[in-house]
């Protein structure tokens, strides 16, 4: 369980509201092992800052809200990490944003199937946390790659250095993704629709439906449907036998029996 969440500021006349440093607090609430944060600002041209430590987000936001000089930055991303077994917060490399290459990337999610990515990919891991498989895939194919290779759970926003004004954000609906614009021209993001602080902005935050790739370049926004992957769940469950099921119990229910146990059968 992680959090991700950000803003970007469309006209760059406005800069973002101070509700989205409190929201950056309140998504500790989704991992206390680790947090980060990556932003830009134009007048540090082709240069995206980050920061990542195995330390709280809540503790860090205020600092990171001074370093950062808001009122001159055109996007900003945080994340709140809770660490995944073996992959622990005290190897930096661990936290987010996770590099490979010039990608940059913030997951909220789970990855299954790391070793066997980096084994079709011909590649060796550096570190050890399961969002290297997809900074990898974005680095050697974009999310295409990400789609065909990584299976398990996700919504991410991640950069590339080459090309540092441009935000991407991308959810397979595994990992829930919701935006929203701003009175003030910034368009927000985050994982859980919770941290989206609309109470405080005054709009609604909207779910990014599965397979859906967004980019945020400038005053551009442009949003298209790239697909997720094919693997059924392990756990997925025929709705005819479903119905079936519970067709039995309610039956002998009216009869005024109680079935001595209640199995959900997977579908072959």
């Amino acid at each position: 369980m992680c959090g991700i969440l950000g803003y970007y500021n469309l006209d760059n006349q406005h800069p973002p509201e101070i509700d989205l440093l409190l929201a950056a607090a309140m998504i500790t609430q989704r991992g206390d092992d680790a947090c980060g944060a990556m932003w830009y600002a134009p007048d540090t041209p082709k240069v995206v800052c980050y920061y990542k430590t195995a330390a709280r987000l809540c503790d860090k936001a205020a600092h990171l809200w001074a370093t950062m000089s808001p009122e001159t930055i055109s996007w900003a991303a945080f994340h709140a990490r809770a660490a995944s077994a073996g992959a622990e917060p005290a190897n930096n490399d661990n936290n987010h944003p996770v590099a490979w290459d010039s990608i940059r990337v913030m997951h909220n999610g789970i990855i299954h199937n790391k070793k066997e990515v980096f084994k079709a990919l011909g590649l060796t891991p550096l570190a050890e946390v399961d969002t290297e498989a997809i900074a990898a895939c974005l680095a050697v194919g974009g999310i295409k790659k990400v789609i065909e290779l990584c299976r398990g759970s996700m919504s991410l926003s991640w950069v590339d250095l080459n090309y540092p004004t441009k935000l991407n954000l991308y959810t397979n609906g595994l990992s829930p993704l919701f935006v929203t614009r701003t009175p003030s021209k910034s368009l927000v993001y985050a994982s859980t629709d919770y941290f989206v602080p609309t109470a405080l902005l005054g709009t609604i935050g909207k779910e990014v439906p599965s397979g859906t790739h967004i980019v945020v370049d400038g005053k551009k926004v442009t949003s298209r449907n790239v697909g997720t992957a094919q693997t059924p769940s392990a756990f997925s469950v025929s709705r005819s036998r479903c119905i079936a099921k519970i067709a039995i119990i309610a039956r002998y229910q009216r009869a005024g029996h109680r079935p001595a146990t209640t199995t959900l059968v997977r579908s072959s």
